[in-house]
């Protein structure tokens, strides 16, 4: 995967230097369907499936993405320095645009744009949190490309807010919080109050 992914943001963005990757989980609930956005225990674990992203450095203010599952190649981009405008048309653009958002309304200087390219190998629709993966993978390159260094934790709070208020799901915490808090062949019991 990471072979291909690299491959696909070379393609996308020719003069592209230091290349990083991520990847973030979907994951699987063992009890407590349906509990985690009515406050209670639930038990989910990571799954080895979910969103990948190669990301490059701009020296501009734009954030351009493109995903091998929505975008066909095309490459989306936004402003760093405009408002958050819901797109009706490219949905999945909107999970991206508000997590920089987020990020930015709790006092994140982000100080450049960012090339990004993203391959999930997770079915989408199919209950394993995909959107919460690719929530999760987005915060997970802001946090590491800007060095904020902040909490996991934190992290999926604001996974939690872009699905809610700016994706228009009204989900739980369990989600964000499965895909960036889970180890390996273990399974998180978590208070969803």
């Amino acid at each position: 995967m990471k072979n291909r992914l690299l491959e696909a943001h070379h393609k996308l963005f020719p003069n592209c230097h230091d290349i990083r990757t991520f990847f973030a989980p979907g994951r699987v609930n063992l009890i407590g369907e349906h509990i985690d956005y009515n406050g209670g225990y639930v038990f989910p674990f990571a799954i080895n499936l979910g969103s990948y992203a190669a990301v490059s450095k701009r020296t501009d203010g734009k954030i351009c993405v493109s995903s091998h599952q929505f975008s066909n190649g095309e490459i989306l981009s936004f402003d760093l320095n405009t408002d958050f405008i819901k797109n009706s048309n490219q949905t999945w653009i909107n999970y991206i645009h508000g997590m920089f958002d987020v990020f930015k309304k709790n006092q994140c200087n982000i100080s450049h744009g960012l090339n990004i390219s993203i391959i999930a190998d997770i079915p989408f629709g199919a209950g394993l949190s995909s959107s919460a993966s690719l929530e999760m993978l987005i915060a997970t390159i802001i946090n590491n490309i800007y060095t904020f260094k902040l909490e996991p934790e934190i992290l999926a709070g604001w996974g939690k807010i872009v699905e809610n208020n700016y994706v228009g799901v009204s989900c739980g915490i369990m989600d964000q919080f499965a895909s960036i808090m889970c180890k390996q062949n273990q399974a998180l019991l978590l208070n969803s109050d």
